[in-house]
């Protein structure tokens, strides 16, 4: 599309007022210090439209003026670019003298003219092994940075020829030089740091689909501030609209979620590829300027502004889809990476963990979470009742904690299963019960001996290893098949929405308590709608009293001899819908509607 817009009369003008507006908006917000790019796909961009290397290369060239004038725009104070890899002097000598002229080439038009060095105030420094460059090439270089140096807005580093690893091997050299000058010098990381080439990232970017560093930049990338983003656009086609949308989403996470990457995404308008594999697959053929067979992966630890939990592996969770129901359905919107065990809203300031489910109660209870959502259960188990308030019964997850013997055992009783051995992964609420069955005043006194079983607790009995068992019953289908029977019920148990008795964000835990009841109102409800004579009125209403009361809205007569009617409308329990139709139709009511509730607020 570009390129096609590209052939337009009068392109280039737009194009540089688009970058000004663009520059401007993304002013209004955080904006990046530090910007880095691997600028990889000219070749393969050169092949595809079967043209010489040299002039893919040379259209890349372009496309890195054309989007460091962005950057500069935007207001980004330092920019590096990854021009040349050290390793790519393997490639072919036609291919490496070509990269050659090139950097000779651009090199002297930024000497002879410096419109973009100059407009930006920009001082330009070429960093990494320049010895291992032509001297003619180490001229021009040292030429261009004598020029630029007085500039004091922004520096663009050009990385010609580099790899981290040389960067920090010279950083190391450099550090213990210092050390043996200076015995006071203490060798930190802050003084490694200052050796290096260029200061730590906030944004680093490669395009042509390719998922790793390709050793580039990698300490300064593991800042905890550094966001990595994949395109999987050619450098060529990659164009400042790209960029700016880049540079947007880094705003947008930065303000809202203080870390650029505010949740696991590729780049805007580029496939979701990023999040599901950061290695190329091993046949592809690698054509950027840079190119190394050192792979590097980033992690990336986001600061949530408000925390909010959800319910236990994704796997093993009884309550996870439920939950994730229920979010959906109040309209808190995420995305979640299948490797991440936090994710976080895209349209409110709110973070979902998701924990295993013993451990919320403690999160909430601490207040590490605003907000939490596990069973009865699991609140009792970590002593929490007491530490969290308990909003919601969200009447989903229901289970029993029951005791099971074996069926055709010699107990029958729980009087029977005194001292003996009990296997639960509920240890706190077992102790507890056979403390009140033992009729003694600490669980410390109780004689009956439990033992914690994290899970197959059904098999505990066949195997020996218990007496009896505690744990939680949905359909008792298990149990039977196990051989085991119930004789008592410690707790009937549902998913709660929790919260910490000081929140961090009252008025937040307000909303999403209030958009969790009316999901569930709205679950329970529908709304039934009919017509009925005045006449009928009191007998028709106690069908549909409605939540608080029903609403009634008088029909339009066709004539002052007609008897009035009235139209009532009211919130009837989902399960009881069908009885209540058949009653009204009895009574005499008609035109009798239901409607579904999507949502709403009770």
């Amino acid at each position: 599309m570009f390129e096609q817009l590209s052939t337009f009369p009068g392109y280039d003008q737009v194009l540089t007022g688009a970058k000004k507006l663009f520059g401007r908006i993304i002013q209004t917000g955080p904006v990046p210090k530090h910007v880095a790019i691997i600028m990889d796909g000219n070749r393969r961009y050169a092949r595809n439209h079967k043209m010489e290397i040299r002039e893919g290369h040379n259209i890349g060239f372009e496309t890195m003026a054309s989007v460091l004038e962005l950057l500069f725009e935007a207001g980004v104070e330092c920019a590096t670019v990854y021009a040349f890899s050290i390793e790519n002097f393997k490639r072919s000598a036609y291919e490496v003298e070509a990269l050659m002229d090139m950097a000779r080439s651009r090199l002297c038009q930024i000497r002879q003219h410096g419109e973009l060095c100059e407009k930006y105030g920009v001082r330009l420094r070429v960093v990494g092994n320049r010895k291992l460059l032509p001297v003619d090439v180490q001229q021009i270089v040292q030429e261009t940075e004598e020029m630029t140096k007085n500039n004091s807005r922004a520096v663009l580093y050009m990385c010609f020829p580099y790899t981290a690893r040389d960067d920090m091997t010279q950083s190391i050299r450099n550090v213990v030089a210092e050390s043996l000058i200076n015995p006071e010098f203490e060798i930190s990381e802050s003084a490694f740091n200052h050796f290096l080439y260029t200061p730590p990232l906030d944004l680093l970017i490669r395009t042509s689909g390719t998922y790793r560093l390709s050793d580039f930049l990698l300490w300064q990338s593991v800042s905890p501030k550094c966001s990595v983003v994949f395109s999987d656009r050619l450098w060529p086609e990659f164009s400042p609209l790209h960029m700016a949308k880049i540079l947007l989403n880094w705003s947008f996470n930065t303000y809202w979620y203080g870390h650029g990457n505010g949740f696991v995404v590729s780049a805007p308008g580029d496939s979701a590829r990023a999040q599901k594999s950061p290695v190329r697959a091993p046949d592809s053929t690698e054509d950027d300027y840079s190119d190394s067979s050192s792979d590097a992966a980033v992690d990336v630890a986001v600061e949530e502004e408000d925390t909010f939990t959800s319910d236990e592996d994704p796997i093993k969770g009884r309550l996870y889809e439920k939950c994730c129901d229920l979010m959906k359905g109040a309209d808190i919107k995420f995305r979640r990476s299948n490797r991440l065990d936090i994710a976080l809203s895209t349209n409110l300031p709110v973070a979902i963990i998701f924990l295993p489910a013993a451990d919320i109660p403690i999160f909430v209870g601490e207040g590490n979470c605003d907000l939490g959502i596990t069973g009865l259960d699991q609140i009792q188990e970590a002593d929490m009742l007491d530490s969290v308030e308990d909003l919601l019964d969200l009447e989903f997850g229901n289970c029993k904690l029951q005791v099971q013997i074996p069926a055709e055992g010699e107990y029958n009783s729980v009087d029977q299963l005194v001292g003996k051995k009990i296997v639960s992964s509920f240890t706190k609420l077992t102790t507890d019960y056979f403390q009140g069955i033992e009729n003694v005043k600490s669980a410390s006194e109780v004689t009956t001996k439990v033992k914690y079983v994290g899970g197959s607790v059904e098999a505990s009995c066949a195997l020996g290893v218990a007496d009896a068992i505690v744990d939680l019953v949905e359909s008792g289908e298990t149990m039977k098949a196990a051989g085991l029977k119930a004789i008592d019920t410690i707790l009937e148990t549902s998913a709660h929405l929790i919260s910490s008795k000081t929140p961090k964000h009252p008025e937040l835990v307000k909303k999403i308590h209030q958009r969790f009841e009316g999901i569930m109102a709205a679950n329970a409800y529908v709304v039934c709608t009919y017509n009925a004579p005045r006449s009928i009125l009191k007998s028709v209403l106690p069908v549909t009293p409605g939540r608080r009361s029903a609403t009634i809205s008088v029909l339009e007569r066709k004539s002052e001899e007609e008897e009035e009617w009235v139209a009532v409308s009211a919130m009837v329990p989902r399960k009881r819908i069908g009885d209540v139709m058949d009653e009204l139709k009895k009574l005499g009511a008609s035109d009798i509607l239901v409607f579904e509730l999507a949502n709403c607020r009770v």
